[in-house]
């Protein structure tokens, strides 16, 4: 329960910070991982059986700038975004999963650029052409359903937060679903 001040409801319900929502997932998908990433595979349209396969789950990832700092190559930097940070991503030997989240706004135009150039760059900077890169977005499903064509060509594959409700019974997401309906009405410059 929480505080009377936040009429004894947890902080949780209360929050539209989409950080928290996906914390929340990562801790959920870290737990379930082999599934989890099989799950997600399939809906980006992976469609190599490799049963033996292995996810890694990240949250926050800031993968070029992580990447290079590791591997000691920080004057290759300048070419790939050290600030570019995806929600969350999936790692197998051969397939990187990204997954863009939204839950009380909308993508923009740059954020989707930004996102398709991942697709080309994450190979290049790995110089491995064999891993391939698959976006999923991660939305309500009135935001989904609303979205512009050109939004939705831009991923592989779209989650919601009522199908990660639907499997993980966790309330946090069935909260992140509704968020959009609420902020939809309020918001007239809500971009889709």
């Amino acid at each position: 329960m929480g505080a009377a001040y936040l009429a004894n409801r947890p902080w949780a319900e209360w929050t539209r910070e989409e950080r928290v929502f996906c914390a929340e997932l990562y801790y959920e998908a870290r737990n379930d991982a082999h599934n989890f990433g099989e799950w997600v595979s399939s809906i980006a349209g992976i469609t190599e059986s490799d049963n033996a396969r292995t996810w890694d789950v990240g949250f926050e990832v800031c993968f070029y700038r992580d990447y290079l700092w590791r591997r000691n190559e920080v004057s290759r930097s300048k070419a790939y975004s050290p600030k570019r940070t995806f929600d969350l991503c999936l790692f197998s030997e051969k397939n990187i999963i990204v997954i863009e989240a939204k839950v009380s706004e909308g993508f923009e135009a740059k954020q989707l650029c930004d996102t398709q150039r991942d697709v080309d760059a994450i190979p290049s900077l790995l110089e491995d052409d064999t891993v391939r890169v698959s976006l999923v977005a991660l939305t309500s499903k009135q935001y989904w359903s609303n979205a512009r064509s050109s939004t939705k060509s831009c991923f592989d594959g779209h989650l919601s937060w009522l199908d990660l409700y639907d499997r993980y019974s966790n309330r946090v997401f069935e909260n992140a679903e509704g968020l959009y309906r609420r902020n939809s009405a309020d918001n007239e410059g809500y971009k889709v």
